[in-house]
């Protein structure tokens, strides 16, 4: 099994625009990119897909940093949605003072 670290650093996050997460140090053809804009929230079908390809999910951010704010508003709006969706897929939440919020993804190939 490999694990994928994914890295949002603070810088990436632009004002009046949905973050995006791209995998880190993967060939264009891997690349993830997903959206999180509120308008494709409804219709992400990808969610109850998770636990065919990933096999964890790992959430790392600050509880009071403005860099983790958008981290912690996913996760306030898709923990439900995702663990109901893929009751067997373990995810993670760990809140440290001061760290910049991080996604580990771990999958079996």
């Amino acid at each position: 099994m490999m694990t994928k670290k994914i890295k949002m650093p603070s810088k990436f996050f632009q004002p009046n625009q949905p973050p995006t997460l791209r995998a880190h140090k993967t060939p264009p053809s891997l690349s993830l990119s997903l959206s999180l804009s509120v308008s494709e929230a409804a219709s992400m079908a990808w969610r109850g897909n998770l636990s065919k390809s990933i096999k964890e999910l790992r959430f790392l951010f600050c509880q009071t940093s403005p860099a983790s704010s958008h981290t912690r508003d996913f996760v306030l709006k898709n923990y439900t949605d995702l663990k109901t969706k893929n009751p067997k897929l373990p995810i993670l939440i760990r809140e440290c003072s001061g760290v910049q919020p991080q996604i580990w993804a771990r999958y079996g190939i």
